[in-house]
């Protein structure tokens, strides 16, 4: 529950696990099978994204804490990640925390990953080494 000073929709203070890195990747999120959209991950952890797609999408995404009892609220995320010959792709399952207005054109959203498939996770975490040192990237 929020107290009345609470906004449930701004980004929660940062509770991340590792750090953060500015990206720019293409996804796709999967509300169900046969809605699928496309996003641009703006920034990355090992333990969560920031995307950023069309109003029109962002809305239909249920947000955790309005999450009701008892129903899934999980969504799958598919992200292409860049490598120096090819990308691999990552899939998970995530839930969103927040998201905001970015701009008329477009919002973001958090997405905090469900824990991931060994092989899954794995890749994720040799491709967020093989990044340059993140400079407090706050998104």
């Amino acid at each position: 529950m929020f107290s009345p000073h609470e906004n449930p929709q701004a980004p929660p203070s940062e509770r991340r696990d590792g750090p953060r890195f500015s990206v720019t990747s293409n996804a796709l999120i999967r509300l169900s099978p046969t809605l699928t959209f496309r996003v641009q991950v703006r920034n990355l952890s090992l333990s969560a994204a920031q995307i950023v797609c069309e109003p029109r999408y962002a809305l239909l995404v249920q947000l955790e804490p309005e999450a009701i009892p008892g129903k899934n609220s999980l969504i799958e995320i598919s992200i292409a990640l860049p490598g120096p010959h090819t990308s691999r792709g990552f899939t998970t399952a995530c839930r969103a925390l927040y998201r905001e207005q970015l701009n008329e054109q477009q919002m973001i959203l958090g997405l905090h990953f469900e824990p991931a498939a060994r092989h899954s996770q794995q890749l994720l975490g040799e491709y967020l080494a093989a990044l340059p040192s993140p400079r407090s990237a706050r998104g």
